[in-house]
């Protein structure tokens, strides 16, 4: 284990992976945690975020999970609240959610895009909206917004 994060917190949605073994989230979570951080893990996913923390405190790190839907303002706000309950503070926030919905504009249904910008961008402003007053407060933070080459306007 490192000490470059030592005893920071660092809220981290989408850290279960979609599927068995890693991905970008699991593996990003577990990086932070082993970095000496107390990770505060959330993913819609009971499973998949039980089982990155599980990792976690099997190396011996600090880690804390809830379930939330990150698109759903009170749910992000709870999440919140019950970190700042563990650990007091948050020191970085890693917005590491993501789905794909393969297809152009005009394969996606209007349904389809409103779940994919809720999920990809709307969350982003709810977590920022809820963590950012918190940093200033602190007088430090730090904010990451992970994304990817995948797009539902992507060329074909």
């Amino acid at each position: 284990m490192g000490d470059r994060l030592k005893d920071k917190v660092v809220f981290f949605s989408g850290a279960g992976a979609i599927g068995p073994g890693w991905d970008n989230g699991k593996a990003s979570a577990v990086a932070i945690a082993r970095e000496g951080a107390k990770v505060f893990a959330l993913d819609i996913n009971p499973d998949a975020v039980e089982e990155t923390a599980q990792i976690i405190r099997d190396e011996g790190g600090t880690v804390e999970t809830t379930v939330c839907d990150v698109a759903q303002a009170d749910q992000v706000e709870a999440a919140v609240r019950l970190c700042m309950e563990k650990f007091g503070r948050i020191d970085v926030l890693d917005n590491n959610v993501g789905i794909m919905d393969p297809g152009g504009p005009e394969d996606l249904t209007e349904a389809q895009w409103d779940r994919l910008m809720a999920i990809k961008v709307k969350s982003i402003y709810l977590t920022c909206r809820n963590i950012l007053p918190i940093m200033v407060a602190q007088g430090s933070g730090a904010i990451i917004n992970i994304s990817s080459i995948a797009s539902p306007i992507s060329p074909r």
